[in-house]
């Protein structure tokens, strides 16, 4: 989120950011940098294969048909100086790398006019004939310049004032010649006011389509600096959120220290709140789990013990009116997994379940071993068939809506009033069990509560061949 805008890419030493043909200004200024002029040009010229091939092959139908039926062998020979100098556009667009120098901005530029002029003999060229089919096609040619020129180059001035002047001057010949023929001065006249007429509505049309596509870019520019000003307080919002679960803990433990007089719970105390302190200093790699990229360190531990420490831990900083069990049910006797960041995922579990059940409420974390023959999956996440240690947090809360099941576990994403919380929780959980090569199981009936729960790889042989029951 903070190394990638919505349009571009990642920044490379030694290059030009990659930046998408559309993240620019509507209208490039002098200062425009040579590649978002040829990025632009790519995106318009190359990119829309299927109207670059149905171009060809209308013109391609049409020119040869008028060489058959109507001895018009020219028409072919204009096609194959069209396509040749096509062709040379396209290819020259397509291999621009970043960065571009200012020469190959006008090179790629001037392919561009020398193209556009070319097409723009054939509609002249077949309005000298009497034919009223040629005079239509010629108009319609004439008309396809328009709509391509106001919609397609509209990012470009410098094509936009060549194109423009181009189709005036056409549109204005028409008018002219049809006004030279007309018959009557009436019929001369309104045939030349006609034609200006059009060139003026074209070109104010042009220039309004660059004004609204001018204010398109700024109101979507300020709305992408506005996400990342979101993203950034959100992640902030996180950052603090998971710093106040591990200062409950330590503050919890130490209140505790001073109230208590036995030296042996003293130091039991102590040690519980160090861990927290420990786990606290650890939070910038925990940041990372929701992206796959934290740095784990993975050891056997006995899942059993594990959950007996966390919930002896856990029970002393939640409040009387929420009860913290803990169920065993033929556990497995050792995963592999990160001690430091399987605490922290499960702790975040109990804050949630907490939370939803306003204080008032059973937490059960749930211990399981369960042996599948048959793979299982899980929010996207395929598991093979296997054994695995399903560590789960139950609570008797309100549940989650059916339509939230499948967002719940998606970056940011809360229901929780603003400020209390970030939503990074279950997506970091989410992320570390994924990295630890398991997967989050999340099953939820509205006015029954919610469970979530870890299956993680058990690394102890089993011999059982039946299928654990999975509730």
């Amino acid at each position: 989120l903070l190394r990638r805008g919505r349009h571009g890419g990642p920044t490379t030493a030694g290059a030009a950011p990659l930046k998408h043909p559309f993240s620019n200004r509507a209208d490039p200024d002098p200062r425009s940098t040579p590649w978002e002029i040829i990025s632009l040009m790519v995106a318009t010229d190359v990119k829309p294969v299927l109207e670059i091939a149905a171009r060809f092959v209308l013109l391609a139908i049409f020119c040869i048909s008028a060489a058959i039926w109507l001895d018009m062998a020219l028409a072919v020979y204009w096609l194959l100086v069209y396509m040749l100098a096509e062709t040379v556009n396209i290819a020259f667009l397509a291999t621009r790398r970043a960065p571009a120098s200012r020469a190959e901005e006008w090179l790629a530029t001037g392919l561009n006019f020398v193209t556009t002029l070319w097409f723009a003999t054939l509609p002249v060229y077949l309005w000298q004939f009497e034919s009223q089919v040629l005079k239509f096609a010629a108009v319609s040619l004439l008309a396809g310049m328009v709509i391509y020129s106001v919609t397609r180059y509209s990012g470009l001035r410098r094509i936009v004032i060549w194109d423009g002047l181009l189709i005036s001057a056409i549109a204005l010949y028409f008018g002219y010649d049809l006004a030279r023929h007309a018959e009557g001065t009436v019929t001369m006249a309104l045939s030349m006011l006609f034609s200006v007429l059009l060139v003026a509505y074209f070109l104010i049309s042009l220039q309004e389509n660059l004004a609204a596509q001018r204010a398109l870019k700024q109101a979507e520019k300020r709305h992408v600096q506005a996400q990342k000003m979101e993203a950034v307080g959100q992640l902030t919002g996180g950052i603090a959120h998971d710093f106040n679960n591990l200062l409950t803990v330590m503050i919890g433990n130490l209140d505790l220290y001073q109230e208590v007089s036995d030296p042996s719970e003293k130091d039991m105390l102590a040690d519980e709140a160090r861990q927290a302190a420990l786990r606290a200093a650890t939070l910038t790699s925990q940041l990372l789990a929701f992206s796959h990229k934290a740095r784990l360190d993975p050891r056997p531990v006995n899942p059993a013990r594990l959950l007996e420490n966390f919930t002896a831990m856990t029970t002393r900083v939640l409040p009387d009116s929420v009860t913290l069990q803990l169920e065993l049910a033929d556990p497995p006797q050792s995963v592999t997994v990160d001690v430091h960041q399987l605490e922290n995922a499960l702790l975040n579990l109990v804050i949630n379940a907490r939370d939803a059940m306003e204080d008032n409420g059973i937490v059960t974390i749930g211990l399981d071993r369960i042996q599948t023959r048959h793979a299982r999956e899980f929010g996207g996440v395929r598991l093979p068939p296997g054994v695995y240690a399903r560590i789960s947090v139950t609570d008797t809360g309100p549940g989650i809506a059916p339509e939230d099941l499948g967002t719940v576990t998606e970056p940011f994403f809360t229901t929780k009033q603003v400020g209390k919380g970030s939503g990074l929780g279950l997506s970091m959980a989410k992320g570390f069990v994924e990295q630890s090569g398991g997967a989050l199981e999340l099953t939820s009936t509205p006015g029954q509560g919610a469970t979530f729960a870890f299956w993680l790889p058990s690394q102890t042989p089993e011999d059982d061949d039946q299928e654990g029951a999975c509730p």
